[in-house]
């Protein structure tokens, strides 16, 4: 790993000369010392702090549901009070997002699901399932993008658990086998969503 730090010193000015002290411009042992001890210090704690960074963030990536994998089985209540399973969707594709109502780039998405919802509901199984959210809250976001497809609140967080969930939306379209065929982070495009869909279905 390469650490670069750069550290200004600015040194007085006497005589209008840049650098020059009362011994002739030379730096103290002392001080050459503890410029020294600091430079080592910072590099020290940079390397360390980075690698620390790079575990962790490559740790989380290890843990991550992969495109392959099979999707973890869950049953989930609706606002509806009927109950979803993804058992039951065997054999069909299926779409499923992540998403909450205060998050912007799930209101963003949420017209193009809607969207291709409507093309696909009668060869595609969508579900919506939002999390840290609350159900009066989540009822005004169904509302207010006129969302038909089935919903409910992961309020125990054992399906975004399950899913590695760790940040929204996320995206997952399940092929008939039961496995990830695409999983999409961040807000989906109705053209990338339908790709996949489209890939799962031949």
């Amino acid at each position: 790993m390469e650490n670069k730090m750069e550290i200004e010193v600015k040194r007085e000015k006497g005589n209008g000369e840049t650098g020059k002290r009362g011994n002739g411009g030379k730096t103290s042992p002392i001080r050459f010392l503890f410029l020294l001890l600091f430079t080592v210090h910072c590099s020290l704690f940079t390397v360390i702090t980075g690698c620390e960074q790079q575990t962790e963030e490559g740790g989380i990536r290890k843990t991550l549901s992969k495109e392959g994998d099979s999707a973890s089985q869950f049953s989930l209540k609706l606002l509806d009070g009927k109950k979803f399973m993804l058992g039951d969707a065997k054999g069909r594709p299926v779409v499923i997002n992540f998403f909450a109502s205060w998050c912007h780039p799930c209101r963003t998405e949420a017209p193009v699901l809607q969207k291709v919802y409507t093309k696909y509901k009668d060869r595609v199984v969508f579900i919506g399932i939002a999390i840290q959210d609350k159900e009066a809250k989540v009822r005004e976001y169904v509302k207010e993008f006129g969302v038909t497809f089935p919903v409910g609140i992961d309020s125990s967080g054992n399906i975004a658990e399950a899913y590695k969930i760790y940040g929204i939306p996320k995206t997952f379209i399940i092929d008939r086998a039961g496995r990830f065929n695409l999983i999409h982070m961040g807000e989906i495009t109705e053209l990338d969503l339908m790709k996949g869909i489209e890939k799962v279905m031949k």
